[in-house]
């Protein structure tokens, strides 16, 4: 049975997870670049609570909200995001949370932004999806470097370049996995780039000839249908050599003829977004992560 929660004016009822993805996928803005709207969507979690928000018995949209966690949220035309509605929902998270644990507002647009401003959150970080058509571009790899597809023997290597590299220079707070998770996640890469021959192909690592130790590496995902950078990243010891720009342009030139496009996420204040732009990826709307201050 599904539960109802009456707020003041509103009342939240327990949606349905595909239900509630497909509204979000049509009323939200394209912030990921769906490519399938059959394929699941990995931005709304299949645990998240999700919740139609109802006012004198009509939807008028959708929000994920539970203990320490609001949103995304979207509203259903005609209507639009009123901070009553707001003041609502926040209270609520509120009164079930754990104040020793921070109160985040996930996946808020900036539409959105100054009506949380205005509840008390204050922003964490935002990100932005990116995407450009694949295309062929000449092998730029000078001698000096070694380019190859990764192996899954290179893990603890891969791993400790990654958490190296995320610690020093990225200005990204997101990247803070620990090595352990990063070889998880490296071996999750893996399982999927061995049914996936595109994805393998499209991958690179980078090694120093002199040294015969990896210098970058650009790991090629899937995001919802679209190959995606899972990860790219080069140690600052071998930075401005424009590793990063020839990995990127092997990844579109050999995901060319066989995908269209190819997608990444990038966190506002990294720099590698200023390289992603001139390499003619075009960004889409900004998502904000928000933390609320008690």
């Amino acid at each position: 049975m599904r539960s109802t929660i009456k707020l003041i004016s509103l009342e939240l009822v327990q949606a349905e997870h595909l239900e509630f993805t497909t509204y979000f996928s049509v009323y939200r803005e394209n912030i990921r670049l769906r490519k399938d709207w059959n394929l699941p969507l990995t931005s709304v979690p299949r645990n998240g609570v999700c919740y139609w928000i109802m006012r004198q018995g009509q939807r008028i949209g959708r929000v994920l909200a539970e203990a320490n966690k609001l949103g995304p949220l979207f509203v259903i035309p005609p209507n639009k995001l009123e901070d009553s509605w707001l003041q609502e929902l926040v209270a609520y998270v509120i009164s079930i949370s754990d104040f020793t644990v921070p109160i985040e507002a996930a996946g808020i647009l900036s539409s959105q932004l100054e009506g949380f401003r205005r509840n008390g959150f204050a922003p964490i970080l935002t990100r932005h999806g990116m995407i450009r058509p694949t295309a062929p571009f000449p092998a730029a790899f000078p001698h000096d470097w070694t380019a190859g597809q990764p192996d899954r023997a290179d893990i603890d290597e891969l791993a400790s370049v990654l958490h190296t590299a995320f610690r020093q220079g990225t200005a990204d707070p997101s990247m803070t996995e620990t090595e352990e998770g990063l070889k998880r996640d490296l071996a999750d890469f893996f399982l999927l780039s061995e049914k996936d021959l595109p994805l393998r192909q499209a991958s690179t690592v980078v090694w120093d000839n002199h040294t015969s130790s990896i210098a970058g590496v650009c790991l090629i995902g899937r995001n919802e249908g679209w190959p995606f950078i899972s990860y790219l990243a080069v140690l600052p010891a071998y930075r401005g050599k424009g590793l990063a720009t020839a990995m990127i342009q092997q990844a579109l030139s050999r995901l060319y003829e066989q995908e269209p496009l190819l997608l990444l996420f990038v966190t506002e204040g990294n720099p590698a977004k200023n390289l992603y732009e001139k390499l003619g990826f075009w960004s889409a709307p900004s998502v904000t992560l928000m933390s609320y201050n008690q």
